[in-house]
């Protein structure tokens, strides 16, 4: 433990500031006129005045700390990167929120792979949001590998914490790293203070731990071209091998890439920008690491429909399916039409959703719908389902798949993809 505790302390005395675009600057606080103006007295002094000699975290230009401010998503994993040594300066990350052109990029992209923060549903990081208590559990309990915990949590308002939260909020209370307040709660969505940050850092450091190991996490790159041009702003839709329900979606960026973490599996993928498709057949993600593929969009045809219910009553705002492997999808608007693009002549088959009976998943329409090579309208389309007077409502026509919708918070600890150590869907570290 004494040669571990040496490296360690190495680290933390070798990191640097924040960053200058948090506005702050290196110094060392050995003089007590050195010290920032606002923390005399304050009851994390000691621990603040330890953690700006490190360099773990560094006061404002203007003489101040201000302790009590909230601290970022993006400030509190440069803090722990720089207090665990986990910082990478090549480690990459696939969040729509963090360029990197932005002063965190290299932070929240070694946070993510050394596995201690994931994003949400969304594809965002939200960086510039203010972390919050129980967030910050599930990072440390993550970094310091301590188990989830079963067992009542001893606050009064324990009903509070997210169940993704409960059993890290047990672990880190336990090992005393995070406490409660003297009125008894926990308050799991209250931010977290720099001041707070400091101490919880600080203790954290102090535990008996194994060295953090790097998971590399499964993810899929796709590269959508055109004429052997990169394409930006493509859709590209992912479906789970089998499956008719896009699993993942997203659009390209400028070199006409689209990345993002994904599970072990194996995958279909059709890409689309204006009346240009393509597709990968059977993609296999691999268990660690990256998987890629590349897309070459040509010209499709513009099919346009009605889809029925047997009772020829329009079926409103609901999936449409076009499969023969490639899957392409689109939706029926307020009178029951849709529009969707497709790979020239051939034969379809045809699958919706009852809107009334989402659970049900898609039901077969047609099994012999053959497309040629121009653009047309087909016949309407029959389903074998009828739905309720009022079904549907108003909504776009065609396209890109369905809308995207953030789901509730929920917090997974697993050991594979979209993981690395602790992942978050919902409401995330």
């Amino acid at each position: 433990m004494g040669k571990k505790r040496k490296i360690l302390a190495i680290l933390v005395s070798l990191c640097f500031m924040f960053t200058v675009a948090e506005g702050m600057t290196p110094a060392t606080y050995r003089a007590e006129q050195d010290l920032p103006t606002d923390i005399s007295g304050h009851w994390a002094e000691a621990s603040i005045i330890t953690m700006l000699n490190t360099g773990v975290i560094g006061g404002y230009p203007d003489g101040t700390f201000k302790p009590n401010n909230p601290i970022t998503r993006a400030e509190f994993t440069t803090i722990v990167n720089k207090a665990f040594g986990t910082f990478d300066a090549g480690a990459e990350a696939f969040f729509t929120d963090v360029k990197k052109s932005d002063w965190y990029y290299s932070q929240v992209a070694s946070g993510k792979k050394a596995g201690f923060i994931s994003g949400f549903p969304d594809g965002s990081f939200r960086p510039n949001s203010a972390i919050t208590r129980e967030q910050a559990t599930a990072i440390l309990a993550s970094l310091l590998k301590l188990p989830g915990k079963d067992g009542a949590l001893q606050f009064n308002d324990a009903d509070k914490v997210a169940a993704w939260a409960r059993g890290s909020v047990k672990a880190v209370t336990d090992a005393k790293i995070v406490s409660g307040y003297p009125d008894g709660t926990f308050k799991p969505l209250r931010p977290v203070t720099r001041a707070e940050t400091v101490v919880i850092v600080q203790r954290a450091l102090a535990i008996e731990k194994p060295p953090v190991e790097p998971i590399t996490p499964s993810s899929l790159e796709v590269k959508v071209t055109a004429n052997g041009k990169a394409l930006d702003k493509a859709t590209v839709n992912i479906f789970v091998d089998g499956t008719y329900e896009v699993f993942k979606t997203g659009t390209t960026n400028s070199q006409g890439i689209f990345g993002l973490e994904l599970e072990k599996g194996t995958y279909n993928i059709t890409a689309t920008k204006g009346k240009q498709v393509g597709f990968a057949d059977k993609v296999t993600v691999k268990d660690h690491g990256e998987t890629t593929a590349e897309i070459k969009l040509t010209a499709g045809v513009e099919v346009q429909g009605k889809l029925l219910d047997k009772n020829n009553k329009a079926v409103k705002n609901t999936e449409v399916v076009f499969t023969t492997n490639p899957t392409f999808i689109s939706k029926t608007d307020s009178a029951g039409t849709f529009k969707i693009t497709l790979l020239p002549n051939k034969t379809y088959t045809v699958l919706a959703i009852n809107p009334d009976k989402k659970s049900e998943g898609f039901k077969t329409i047609a099994t012999d719908i053959t497309i040629g090579s121009k653009d047309e309208t087909i016949k309407d389309l029959i389903a074998p389902f009828a739905i309720a007077a009022a079904s549907g409502g108003g909504g776009g026509g065609g396209g890109g798949g369905p809308q995207d919708q953030e789901s509730e918070p929920e917090f997974n600890v697993i050991s594979n993809v979209l993981k690395a150590t602790v992942v978050v869907s919902g409401e995330t570290k």
